[in-house]
Formats: structure tokens, C-alpha cells, sequence
């Protein structure tokens, strides 16, 4: 007698473990039927001094891959794999360094691997005099992120992009740290806070650079 129940079970099973596997499939490549660039979009080296309660590194990574895969135009490595890179950076992998032919295996397989360093990261007073009470005048969000692109297709791994790229973003009074009660990331007002924007801004800046000069080195290399 057959367990029409079970069978059931098993066919649905089957059914959207195709599904998942055809939609990670269809990722890698275009309407058109060409590959994708296969990019490791290692999680952002955070070098500044805590000044939220949850990671920065964390928040911008994620936005990033989120702006990236929103676009459609490269496709990302699984963030496990980008984080594995990650774990083994330090004082004999610099990613910001003159070696690299280390990231070449780190990053086995992929066509692109970018590198970020947030540098920089400080709510400064805009004081006029040196007798302005900080708590009393407005400021400003500096942000400053160091990005290299490295491309892996040829045998010498190569930079395609290295920058440092500077935000300076208006904080009115109201809202600098010392009246304004800042929601984390996570919380649904956190879009609309002063860094909220300022972090949106520079995310939507250093995707749109990254995606740029990846897809120019393909094409440039193609002899398009």
C-alpha cells in the first residue's frame, strides 16, 4: 500500500529544493544568458574608535550587499565564505599591502575580491570660538572609507580601484549627540536619523563605484 502522505511530503521537498537551486542558478547570470562577475565582498575592516551600540561594520556590509544584489549586475559570494576571508586577515594578510597573491587564495574562484577599511568615523562641533560650548552649536558627521578592488581573473592579481572616499554630513543642533538620543540600526527610525542618511548616502556612493569599475574591467578586458 503506498504512503500517499509521505510521497506528498517527498515530491514538495524535492520540488522546492529545485526551486532553490534553479533561483541560485539563475543569480549567476544574466537575462541574456552571460555570467555574472563572481565578486568576494569581504566584510569592512572597522578601524575608528565605538561610538554606537551595535557594529558599523555589521550595519555597512549589509547594506552593501543588499544595494549590490538589489542592482543585479555582479554576483556576490556566500557572506560565510566572505567572512571565512575575513577571520584571516591580520598582520601577515593585509589586504591594503604590496602582497597579494595570498588573496588570490583566499578567494578561490572568484573573479573580484573588495577589501574595505572604515577609517574614519567622528561627530565633530562646529565651534566658532574656542569658548563655544560644544552642547550648544551644531556639528559634524565625518566619515572617511577606504575601498580597494582587487581583480583575481589574471595571474598576478591586480588593483583596479583604491580610494579613500571622505563624507561630511550637517548635524543642526537638535539632533548632535549631545540632544539627540540616537536609534540603532535595526529600529524603523534609524532610516531617517541623521546617520541614518549619512550612512545610506555612502553606502549608495561606494556600491555604485565598486559596481562601476568591475563592470568596466569586464568589459575593457572582453575589447568592448
Amino acid at each position: 500500500m503506498i504512503n500517499w502522505a509521505g510521497s506528498a511530503v517527498l515530491l514538495s521537498l524535492v520540488f522546492f529544493g529545485c526551486q532553490r537551486t534553479s533561483g541560485s542558478e539563475q543569480a549567476r547570470y544574466y537575462d541574456d544568458g552571460r555570467l555574472k562577475p563572481s565578486v568576494a565582498l569581504i566584510p569592512i575592516i572597522d578601524s575608528t574608535e565605538p561610538i554606537s551600540s551595535w557594529s558599523l561594520s555589521e550595519e555597512l556590509t549589509q547594506s552593501m550587499v543588499h544595494k549590490l544584489n538589489a542592482h543585479g549586475k555582479l554576483f556576490l559570494v556566500d557572506k560565510n565564505k566572505a567572512k571565512g576571508v575575513y577571520n584571516q586577515l591580520g598582520s601577515s594578510h593585509n589586504p591594503f599591502g604590496n602582497q597579494l597573491d595570498w588573496i588570490k587564495s583566499a578567494c578561490r574562484g572568484q573573479d573580484f575580491a573588495v577589501f574595505m577599511e572604515l577609517i574614519e568615523h567622528e561627530e565633530v562641533p562646529l565651534l566658532t570660538r574656542q569658548d563655544d560650548d560644544p552642547d550648544k552649536c551644531a556639528a559634524q558627521l565625518n566619515i572617511s572609507l577606504r575601498i580597494r578592488v582587487i581583480d583575481l581573473r589574471v595571474d598576478e592579481p591586480k588593483i583596479i580601484l583604491q580610494e579613500i572616499i571622505h563624507d561630511r554630513h550637517h548635524i543642526p543642533r537638535p539632533f548632535t549627540k549631545f540632544h539627540f538620543h540616537q536609534e540603532p540600526w535595526g529600529k524603523e527610525s534609524f532610516s531617517i536619523s541623521p546617520m541614518g542618511l549619512a550612512h545610506a548616502q555612502l553606502v549608495k556612493e561606494v556600491s555604485s563605484r565598486i559596481e562601476a569599475y568591475i563592470l568596466l574591467t569586464v568589459q575593457a578586458s572582453k575589447g568592448f
